[in-house]
């Protein structure tokens, strides 16, 4: 049995209005919700959500207060499948860290750090003090941001196709 904790997914990127229909139903199927403490979603309401991101020219965002180790993984399965982008913020639960994962169209797969119950992302100590003491030391600062930093999540876009 696995352990169950807090996790918040928002996607983004251009999806066609036929391919929403599957992005809903896995959402849907994953149990998602709206917001913290709401009731899960079915299809029809992630639909809707979904709907109302492209109009407010955001990304939608889901909720799971008992997501498996904080993630989503069907959802995020279909998520690459479409080639949308997502990021994950999971957050602590007893033996297990917080963390935030993203994945982005062009990748081979999700990369994934520490970060804290907010959502900051946390970066390695030695690492940035390697990054400093670098020959050119914000070329190597940029480059480690570049590399650990998830990117901002687009706004989703249906488009007819």
């Amino acid at each position: 049995m696995g352990t169950y904790m807090s996790g918040h997914i928002t996607i983004g990127g251009t999806l066609s209005r036929r391919r929403r229909l599957t992005l809903a139903a896995a959402a849907a199927a994953e149990g998602v919700s709206s917001d913290w403490g709401a009731e899960a979603l079915t299809r029809r309401e992630c639909l809707a959500l979904l709907n109302q991101a492209h109009v407010d020219q955001e990304p939608v965002e889901f909720y799971d207060e008992q997501a498996s180790y904080g993630h989503f993984e069907d959802l995020e399965t279909v998520c690459r499948e479409l080639g949308l982008t997502y990021a994950v913020h999971s957050e602590a639960e007893a033996e297990y860290d917080a963390s935030y994962t993203w994945w982005r169209p062009g990748m081979d797969r999700p990369v994934a750090c520490y970060a804290a119950n907010n959502g900051t992302v946390l970066l390695d100590a030695e690492a940035v003090t390697q990054a400093l003491a670098a020959e050119q030391p914000l070329d190597a600062l940029r480059a480690l941001l570049a590399r650990e930093l998830p990117p901002d999540v687009p706004p989703l876009t249906l488009v007819t196709a």
